[in-house]
């Protein structure tokens, strides 16, 4: 997702789209990672205690967490 949302083919192709998937807070649950990508804005990487971070989201204001998954 990283590599396709913040592209110039993204926006054009999929303009709606790819401004939501670029403007929004993500979370990025992966024991690989050293950082998130750093060309998608607004993304957190989360690499210990995925239980405690999640519940710590879901105890916050505002709108339901949409999950989406992929694997390598």
């Amino acid at each position: 997702m990283a590599q396709y949302w913040p592209t110039h083919t993204a926006i054009e192709n999929d303009h709606d789209v790819a401004s939501r998937m670029n403007s929004k807070p993500k979370i990025v649950v992966s024991g690989t990672l050293e950082r998130p990508d750093p060309e998608w804005s607004n993304t957190t990487l989360v690499k210990h205690n995925v239980a405690g971070e999640m519940r710590r989201l879901k105890d916050q204001p505002g709108q339901d967490l949409l999950v989406l998954g992929a694997r390598r």
